[in-house]
């Protein structure tokens, strides 16, 4: 942000929620990505970066109670090849690649739907060395948090739809809503929620 940007005094969105959320069914990722020592967002992009989702994953399974990885990174690499968002919003005949994070995994998972993209609005997968199931309504943030939730779990399915389908919870060991704090006010309009 420009230096003479100064951040308002007024609450957040997400400030006034995490006031009324019960920590047993909130993960507040506002602390774990403002006190890393690296970069956890993209610099070009509205969204966070690898690392980012990496921390994000690791402190929602942690808050689901699940104590164990189920892949290890086993390299990772960065590129200056991510075209971002703010970048094509801003500059939209001249924008400059930022560096993106792209980790290799000890093992894979497969697609069980039809995939062609991350911005999908289902996507299925299946991993022989996951164990149970997970449910993610998801926006666009959740795009980085795939891999990992692929790898954690035998069977996700990752979905977009709005509104949300709340009824397909039953038949899933755990449920996760990710929403970017741009996106709570969509909360309160229905039909978000079904």
């Amino acid at each position: 942000m420009p230096s003479n940007y100064f951040q308002p005094s007024i609450e957040s969105n997400a400030q006034k929620l995490t006031k009324l959320l019960n920590e047993d069914i909130y993960t507040d990722l506002f602390n774990k990505l403002n006190n890393t020592t690296c970069v956890s967002y993209l610099k070009r992009d509205s969204h966070w970066n690898n690392y980012g989702a990496y921390l994000g994953f690791k402190e929602i399974i942690k808050d689901l109670g699940i104590k164990v990885e189920n892949f290890e990174i086993t390299e990772i690499n960065k590129k200056r090849e991510f075209n971002g968002d703010l970048d094509n919003m801003l500059y939209p005949d001249g924008s400059k690649y930022d560096e993106q994070i792209y980790y290799t995994f000890d093992n894979s998972f497969e697609f069980v739907s039809r995939f062609k993209s991350v911005d999908d609005i289902i996507i299925q997968t299946t991993s022989s060395h996951g164990e149970d199931s997970a449910l993610v309504f998801r926006d666009s943030f959740g795009n980085a948090l795939l891999d990992f939730f692929a790898r954690q779990f035998e069977t996700v399915e990752f979905s977009r739809a709005v509104p949300y389908q709340l009824e397909k919870a039953k038949d899933f060991d755990y449920v996760v809503l990710e929403i970017v704090e741009r996106n709570l006010p969509n909360l309160l309009s229905p039909p978000i929620l079904k």
